[in-house]
C-alpha cells in the first residue's frame, strides 16, 4: 500500500480521521447504553468494578489534556510519529534510511 507524498490524506489518516465524528460516535454509545439498560442485556457490574473503571478513564482523560495543554505541538508530534511508523513499514528502502539520518522532520535540526 503506498503513502501519498503531496495527497489530502496518507492511507492511515482515514481510519485515525474517523475520530474526529466523536459526536456521533458518542450518540451511538449512548443509544446502546440505553437499549442495554431498557432490555437487559447484560448483568450490572459491581460498584467496585465501575470505580475502577471512572477512576482509569478519569486518569486517561486527565493525561491527554495534561499533555494537550503541557505542549501545544502534541498532536503534531503524534502525528509525525504515526507517519514516521508507517514509513518504515510501508515504503521500501526507508528502515535503512532512518538509522542514517537522524533528523527527518526538519533536516539538521529535528
Amino acid at each position: 500500500m503506498a503513502i501519498r507524498a503531496f495527497g489530502r490524506f496518507a492511507c492511515w489518516d482515514r481510519p485515525c480521521g474517523c475520530t474526529e465524528g466523536l459526536p456521533p460516535t458518542l450518540a451511538i454509545g449512548a443509544l446502546v447504553a440505553g437499549l442495554d439498560h431498557r432490555y437487559a442485556w447484560s448483568s450490572p457490574l459491581p460498584a467496585a468494578v465501575q470505580a475502577v473503571a471512572l477512576a482509569v478513564c478519569s486518569l486517561g482523560y486527565a493525561l491527554v489534556v495534561w499533555a494537550t495543554a503541557s505542549n501545544a505541538f502534541f498532536s503534531l508530534i503524534v502525528r509525525s510519529a504515526l507517519e514516521d511508523l508507517t514509513l518504515q513499514a510501508e515504503l521500501p528502502g526507508y528502515p535503512g534510511y532512518v538509522p542514517r539520518v537522524r533528523q527527518r522532520l526538519v533536516p539538521g535540526l529535528w
